[in-house]
């Protein structure tokens, strides 16, 4: 997870560049944002919606990855923090319910490969 400058905690996002995958968007901006390197984990692939105070509609792609290396380097000037938290701890975090709703579902998921 990872906190912006507004002091809210959600996951790494970003807007998908011209001729990329979903997935090559969110192996660049997990890369971007956090330094690593992810594998994504077959099966999970979540949407979440919203609309911004301009008007502006958002659609977010969610995938679940694990980390192929643990070297954290954020981009000081787009984030402010990060932090690897237990499931619970990163609930509290979250301020949007359509993020947590994904995270609960991720946890599910990863509950059932078990």
């Amino acid at each position: 997870m990872e906190q912006s400058f507004s002091g809210l905690w959600n996951f790494p996002k970003g807007h998908v560049n011209d001729g990329e995958s979903e997935c090559e968007t969110a192996f660049r901006e997990v890369m971007e944002e956090t330094g690593l390197a992810v594998k994504l984990i077959d099966g999970f692939r979540e949407t979440i919606s919203y609309d911004e105070s301009n008007d502006c509609h958002k659609t977010v792609v969610m995938f679940l990855g694990k980390p192929i290396h643990m070297n954290v380097c954020i981009p000081k000037d787009e984030i402010s923090n990060y932090a690897w938290l237990p499931y619970e701890d990163a609930l509290k975090k979250i301020k949007f319910n359509n993020s947590r709703n994904v995270l609960k579902k991720a946890e599910k998921f990863i509950s059932n490969l078990h």
